[in-house]
């Protein structure tokens, strides 16, 4: 049976993260750093607001592909520079063809990606591919067990 606890402090992030990191100590692990040291601090750019680095491109959503329901959000944990990937995987609704995922897709990403080289895989996938001066992108739209499937993914590079 569940326990109530009526005035209880709710926890942050920092406070979890911080229990964590009691846990492991007092386990004999040790726990890593809190925040990176100076020399891997992750930098932003001059115009941009602080804890706005990597706040995602307005493209980068959900309902990128018209009545898509998501089946899976992830993303990878930080590298040394404090850079990340993140994927979507989207199911279009039945009957969406591969071109019409792919144009979606384009339409969504081309404003703010000029480039966008396209392949056309023997399985009948197609994939998009592009980079702006902070990021590269990776689109693919095709069918995977018989049921279309998108991928969006979003690799930070500075």
């Amino acid at each position: 049976m569940g326990m109530l606890c009526l005035g209880c402090k709710a926890t942050s992030d920092n406070d979890a993260s911080s229990s964590a990191a009691s846990k492991a100590v007092s386990a004999g692990v040790p726990a890593a750093p809190s925040v990176l040291p100076a020399a891997t601090q992750p930098t932003s750019a001059s115009n941009d607001v602080p804890g706005d680095r990597f706040r995602d491109p307005p493209w980068f959503r959900e309902d990128i592909v018209a009545g898509a329901k998501l089946v899976k959000r992830s993303r990878t944990e930080r590298d040394q520079q404090g850079l990340f990937t993140t994927q979507l995987l989207l199911e279009p609704p039945a009957g969406t063809s591969v071109d019409a995922c792919v144009q979606q897709l384009e339409a969504a990403v081309r404003p703010h990606v000029s480039e966008l080289a396209r392949t056309q895989e023997p399985d009948g996938r197609v994939t998009l591919r592009g980079s702006t001066d902070r990021y590269q992108v990776t689109l693919v739209c095709g069918e995977a067990k018989g049921i279309m499937k998108a991928f969006v993914g979003l690799q930070w590079t500075s």
